[in-house]
């Protein structure tokens, strides 16, 4: 492994599923699941082959690890739907070696500002939903795979999220996300936005057939062009680019679309009059991507 990748080690956790440079070999033999793989140059672990392919063309191309982390994180956000998305949350770790430091990005995605207690006594609920609007967090993912690339990284947002629009414009279902889809059609249907994307002809995808994400590839390319727009000013770098790209999704179209007055906006005046506290404005008091350092005791 040469110099640039032996800088950092990056661990992304994604509800316990996806790790980068996680290692089995503590492990007893015989107690893995699935085969111990061993190279020169990295490893990528992931929910599945195509999140890994995307941290491995990362590193393939000069990448370091927390760019390949980086890359993994946001395909695994287009791949891995069934338990992670970019309105999900990140916690990651990075350990830099020359400076043996490990630094944490907590990524948890905060409650709306309207989601008060008081809010959900008038509903009549002892506790907040689990599923639905009304359990949505503020978007988090989003700012810590950013603040982990602009401080750590070494490759343009340009770079890390191409392999996701590739897979947002299509990739062979599985038949694990196939089963999932179809075990919660009935709640998707409830969202007509969910059904025209996941229950094409109102049928979950069967297996090796491709799932298409316009949307969402849709939204990935302008953030993406965001930061084109931004490189070409001058002065700029790559740190000021990645920057417009959180001011596109925290205070540009991304966050205006979910304030307008289409069919998720009127689904959340209806059933939470949350809206309002999912505002952009509402994201500014609210730091996202919070990091912190130690020193490693590890020798």
């Amino acid at each position: 492994m040469d110099s640039s990748k032996r800088s950092a080690l990056v661990c992304v956790s994604l509800l316990g599923v996806l790790q980068m440079g996680a290692s089995v070999e503590q492990l007893p033999p015989g107690k893995v699941f699935r085969p111990i793989v061993r190279g020169l140059h990295g490893a990528v672990a992931a929910g599945n082959p195509l999140t890994v392919e995307a941290g491995l063309r990362l590193l393939r191309t000069g990448g370091t690890a927390v760019d390949a982390g980086v890359a993994a994180t946001f395909a695994a956000a287009v791949t891995e739907f069934s338990h992670f998305g970019m309105g999900g949350e990140a916690s990651i770790l990075i350990y830099k070696q020359k400076e043996d430091q490990v630094i944490a990005v907590n990524a948890d995605g905060p409650a709306p500002m309207a989601a008060t207690p008081e809010f959900f006594t008038r509903r009549g609920d002892k506790v907040p939903p689990s599923t639905g609007y009304l359990a949505a967090t503020v978007p988090a993912v989003v700012d810590g795979l950013l603040l982990a690339l602009r401080e750590h990284g070494t490759r343009s947002f340009g770079d890390v999220i191409a392999p996701a629009i590739e897979y947002a414009d299509g990739f062979p279902m599985s038949e694990f996300l196939s089963g999932v889809i179809s075990s919660r059609a009935g709640a998707i249907r409830e969202m007509p936005g969910g059904a025209r994307v996941f229950l094409p002809g109102d049928k979950a995808p069967a297996p090796g057939e491709i799932f298409r994400q316009p949307d969402l590839a849709r939204t990935l390319r302008a953030m993406s062009a965001a930061e084109a727009a931004a490189l070409r000013r001058p002065g700029a770098s790559r740190q000021s680019g990645i920057d417009a790209v959180r001011d596109y999704f925290y205070r540009g179209p991304v966050a205006a679309a979910e304030r307008a007055d289409d069919w998720f906006g009127r689904q959340l005046v209806r059933a939470a009059g949350l809206v309002r506290a999912r505002s952009s404005e509402g994201r500014e008091v609210v730091v996202h991507g919070r990091q912190t350092s130690s020193k490693s005791s590890q020798k």
